[in-house]
Order: C-alpha cells, then sequence, then structure tokens
C-alpha cells in the first residue's frame, strides 16, 4: 500500500501535469512541447554539493561523468535515462545519480543520447554503444561498468547488453533497471489494465512510441523489444517496478526471459508505487535505492576479484 506521502505526490504531479509543469507521458502533447516541459522539470533539480559535473564528448554526442570530487574513474555506472525516447537528459536523472556518487567507489555515466522523433531507432541505441566504445577507450574494462536506466532508459540498458554480446563485446558486471520498457508492442496487459492507476505514463505511449521511435523497424526485435531476445550469458539483473504502473507486466517478462537462460535477477515490487518510484520521496524509495545500491556495490566487487 502506498504511504500517504506517494499519495500526496500523485495527487501534485496531477496538478503540475494538468498545468503543463510535469511531464504526462500519454501520447497526447507534441514530442518537442513534451521535451521543453521536461527541460523545465530538470533545471528545477538542485545539484548535488561535493559532485564533480563533467562534460564530455564521444562519438559526436555529449555526455556528463558525475562523480566524487577526486574520485577517479576506474568503476563506472553508465545511467541511461527515461523520457520515452524522446525527451529527458543528463539532469533528467540527477536524482538517481546523487544517489549513486553517495559511494566513493564508482562514477556515473550520463549518456545523453538523440531523441525521437528527429532521431528514430536505432539512434539511441548507436550512442550508448558509442558512450560504451568511448569508455573503453579511455581505459575503463566492460567488467568494471554497471549499466543503469529508468523506463525508456531501462529499455535501452537490455538492448545495450544484448547488442554487446551478440557482437563478442566485454559485457558489464551488471544491469540495472528501474520500471523497464520491456517491449514496444501492445503485448502487456498491464498497458490497458492498470493505466488509470498510472499517474505518469498514458494509454497512447505505445502508439506515441510507434509513431516517433520505431519507424519501419519490427517491434519485436529485442533491441527495439528485449523480451523477446535470447538473455543467454547477459550478466546478473536487478529490476524494481510499481503496481500502479502500465509497465508492470514488462519486469515480469524481462525477468522470465532471464531466468529461462538461468541469469540470475532480483525483482523489487513497490506496493502502491508508480512508474520509476525510486526517484520520488518515500518510505519504499529509499528501500529500493539501498537495495540497488547494495545489487551494484556487490557486482563491482564482484568485477575487481
Amino acid at each position: 500500500m502506498a504511504s500517504q506521502e506517494m499519495e500526496t505526490l500523485k495527487t501534485g504531479m496531477k496538478m503540475m501535469m494538468e498545468k503543463g509543469f510535469a511531464p504526462k507521458f500519454d501520447g497526447k502533447m507534441d514530442p518537442l512541447n513534451l521535451r521543453e516541459v521536461v527541460f523545465v522539470a530538470q533545471k528545477r533539480m538542485p545539484a548535488e554539493p561535493g559532485i564533480e559535473f563533467l562534460p564530455v564528448t564521444y562519438g559526436g554526442v555529449t555526455g556528463e561523468i558525475n562523480r566524487p570530487e577526486q574520485k577517479k574513474d576506474d568503476y563506472i555506472i553508465i545511467y541511461i535515462h527515461g523520457g520515452g525516447f524522446n525527451s529527458g537528459g543528463a539532469e533528467y536523472s540527477i536524482n538517481m545519480t546523487r544517489n549513486f556518487c553517495k559511494s566513493h567507489d564508482y562514477a556515473v555515466f550520463n549518456v545523453e543520447y538523440r531523441l525521437a522523433p528527429e532521431h528514430p531507432f536505432p539512434a539511441g541505441l548507436e550512442d550508448c554503444i558509442s558512450a560504451y566504445r568511448y569508455l573503453t577507450q579511455q581505459g575503463v574494462r566492460g567488467g568494471d561498468m554497471v549499466f543503469a536506466g529508468d523506463s525508456a532508459g531501462g529499455n535501452l540498458v537490455f538492448a545495450l547488453a544484448l547488442y554487446l554480446r551478440d557482437h563478442g563485446m566485454e559485457l558489464p558486471a551488471g544491469l540495472c533497471t528501474l520500471s523497464p520498457v520491456g517491449a514496444l508492442d501492445d503485448s502487456m496487459p498491464s498497458r490497458k489494465e492498470r493505466v488509470d492507476r498510472d499517474c505518469i505514463i498514458g494509454a497512447d505511449f505505445t502508439e506515441e512510441m510507434q509513431i516517433t521511435y520505431i519507424g519501419d523497424h519490427d517491434v519485436r526485435t529485442p533491441y527495439l523489444s528485449p523480451i523477446y531476445g535470447d538473455f543467454t550469458g547477459l550478466p546478473p539483473i536487478w529490476m524494481c517496478v510499481g503496481t500502479e504502473e502500465v509497465f508492470y507486466d514488462d519486469a515480469f517478462a524481462l525477468q522470465a526471459a532471464a531466468q529461462n537462460k538461468g541469469i540470475p535477477v532480483e525483482l523489487l515490487i513497490g506496493k502502491g508505487m508508480c512508474h520509476v518510484y525510486p526517484m520520488f520521496p518515500d518510505r519504499q524509495s529509499k528501500i529500493a535505492v539501498k537495495r540497488m545500491r547494495s545489487f551494484i556495490e556487490k557486482r563491482l566487487r564482484v568485477s575487481k576479484s
């Protein structure tokens, strides 16, 4: 059951969405207008003292390394932001970066991938691949990384891992996703069954993705819809999902795809919680962040040994 804090948050978000101060990913707002709403919301997020924000360029694309001051980049979290593939950026995920950077064991590389509709699939995935290659060129081993992401970024986490596996490149030590989008078709029942309970994602999300992101590609290709992929050889996975969101079934489908190939999966269910709930202030959110950090630190310790 959601806490009073979460219920208050949901009410507040609905009011902000109605006034255009917070994004509603329902497929009804023009993607470029939605991007501007997300951008304005990002700018309201405060910076964290003691954390460096270092811009980098890789393959013609910009990104940002967030790390505790004076920290070397020996161990890296590649963080891929959400935003429906058509909005968001490094500042979008600053709340999660803040939590990760409390550890002095690793830094965070926020990937600024190209966005739809100007840059549909596979542009975003190509930029994530470029970010990985950039880090390996700086001397960071794939095994000294963890890939993390939320929502659409969670989709790209799995797509990136599958791509690296398919092309014989070193995989990360672990995959960590919040409310990941497992499929871009309409095969997940929760897309319709839970739409009235989801305060962030709306009913027309799948149609919007088909228009702006998928294009003429087969929606069942694993780089678009990871649930249809072969997870053989992927590293251990950590996921969380809220019961009050349309991507509820996606998490279970991804868990099944991994477990069918013997991949360890930890799936945390946030009862009464909304989409990407660890980003918001709540007791269950704090538990999720703690468990997520524990998973990351354990996986990076494994890579050190």
